[in-house]
């Protein structure tokens, strides 16, 4: 601890605790157990936890999902973005397929179709098959020549191919263009106009928007519209309500393809995956994907050291992703004897950006397990949590569902796990000895049912903690961790015993 003299404190103001400087300037590595924000009197009437992760970029819910390939897919993304946060897709997948899972968030069940799926009349009806295992839904506009911006000739959806046989054209089965509700195109320009439209025609259920040519450019669902209604938090694109979606690259020269078929796919966000983010590979990666976009978000990590993340905001990073070996999954502090304390990194890091030349904001990445934890992260100056093992019991995962002694199960592995590294987690993790150094292990985690409920309560919990430290938002908050307002202390492990359920048998 730091001599109280030293840093302008009384005797009688160590009751309030601390200012963060005096923790985290003693040289000993802080985590999330070690330390506690201290509670406020309260003259807030109001809460928010939105953080501006870029200029654009705005989460009501600061949570991103991992890239992992046991966390991240299409569903956790589409989910993710539902509640308030952001999904990022991982990188254990051919490129064709990363560009079909930013695809298939952009397309899911949000706002307006801009460019929906479409076939011929001649086409046979196996195609409602295969685009809803390819996409997820079923439902397809007939077109003079099978495409967008042709002239509408009809739809199908599953239940009008349901009955037919095989060798059917969509032409026999699909509902006429005559017979359809449709929406002039200057009529719908936000999913606003298409829930006044719906109201206005109550028997409408999936309707195209066509020019007044009667060509293609788009469709809406009710099912859709309710679903915006019912998710006020929602991360959309303004213009289009599509949800918004990031993906995971590696360092490797070979992935510039995988770069430029996500941007061209329209991805959101691009983050580098590296465990050891501050490289000269990671720097000429970063400068690449500004040469093909100058205003992608663009997340450069892991990082813990200010000196790691200056190259990386320098070559044109706006975001860093904090943490390194401290996921419940992750070896690499055991395995190489490098890292550090999760809080001491984030909180190192995010005051070097507040007093550098460069605009960034800090993810916090690894060894959150409760609210508590993200709220301590958030405190400590990051904007926004990065969620792998919290997220990965939910249905919507890629993982499997396991069954052991009785109960279920999803399994769980890290990036550096001997599985994901022969599935192409080297690509993250790096085999410079010419030797694939095992950083990670897999497990199960209890199978926690759908993610909308968890996330609801997570954006309650946090703003329960905002509260209790009379923080009105995540920018008053972090503005009182820097003039020393906000306190904290140091937690004995009796305390730490103490702070959480004990002395009875919880059923």
């Amino acid at each position: 601890m730091a001599d109280i003299r030293k840093i302008g404190m009384t005797p009688q103001d160590i009751g309030n605790g601390f200012p963060a400087d005096a923790l985290f300037g003693t040289g000993t590595s802080l985590t999330f157990a070690d330390i506690i924000a201290q509670p406020r009197y309260n003259d807030c009437d109001q809460y928010s936890v939105t953080c501006e992760l870029v200029p654009g970029l705005t989460l009501p819910l600061p949570v991103i999902s991992a890239p992992m390939d046991t966390v991240t897919e299409w569903r956790t993304a589409v989910e993710i973005a539902l509640g308030g946060g952001f999904g990022v897709i991982h990188t254990n997948l051919d490129i064709a397929t990363s560009v079909e899972q930013v695809e298939r968030v952009k397309r899911s069940q949000m706002g307006i179709v801009t460019d929906p799926i479409c076939r011929r009349s001649t086409d046979r009806v196996t195609e409602v098959d295969a685009v809803k295992k390819k996409h997820g839904f079923s439902t397809l506009l007939i077109t003079l020549d099978g495409k967008p911006g042709s002239h509408l000739l009809g739809l199908v959806a599953e239940r009008h191919s349901a009955l037919a046989e095989p060798e059917e054209t969509l032409g026999n089965v699909m509902i006429r263009a005559e017979d359809l509700v449709t929406a002039q195109a200057d009529n719908i320009r936000s999913w606003s106009d298409a829930k006044e439209f719906l109201r206005r025609h109550p028997m409408a259920s999936k309707v195209p928007i066509v020019c007044s040519e009667g060509t293609v450019v788009g469709m809406f669902t009710d099912t859709d519209v309710v679903k915006m209604k019912k998710s006020p938090h929602a991360v959309v694109d303004p213009s289009s309500g599509q949800l918004l979606v990031g993906a995971a690259v590696s360092t490797h020269e070979q992935d510039r393809e995988r770069i430029e078929a996500l941007l061209e796919a329209g991805v959101d966000l691009l983050l580098i995956d590296s465990a050891q983010g501050s490289t000269k590979y990671a720097v000429e990666q970063i400068r690449f994907i500004r040469r093909c976009n100058g205003d992608i978000p663009i997340v450069a990590g892991n990082v813990v050291t200010p000196a790691q993340a200056a190259p990386l905001l320098k070559a044109g990073a706006n975001i860093l992703r904090v943490g390194m070996g401290i996921g419940s999954i992750c070896t690499t502090q055991t395995v190489t004897g490098v890292g550090r304390g999760q809080l001491s990194a984030i909180y190192h890091v995010a005051k070097w950006v507040r007093e550098s030349e460069f605009e960034a904001t800090i993810i916090a990445d690894g060894g959150i397990a409760s609210s508590g934890d993200m709220f301590s992260a958030l405190a400590c100056g990051a904007s926004a949590v990065m969620l792998g093992g919290y997220l990965a019991g939910h249905d919507e995962t890629p993982a499997e569902v396991v069954p052991h002694n009785g109960f279920r199960y999803k399994r769980y592995r890290g990036m550096g796990s001997p599985a994901a590294l022969v599935a192409g987690g080297q690509a993250r993790y790096g085999a410079s000895s010419g030797v694939l150094v095992h950083q990670g292990v897999e497990g199960l985690v209890p199978a926690s049912g759908l993610m909308a409920p968890a996330l609801t309560e997570l954006l309650a919990q946090l703003t329960k903690s905002m509260e209790y430290v009379a923080c009105d938002s995540l920018a008053d908050l972090h503005a009182r961790l820097w003039d020393g307002t906000l306190r904290f202390e140091l937690r004995s492990h009796g305390a730490q015993r103490e702070g959480d359920v004990h002395n009875l048998i919880r059923i």
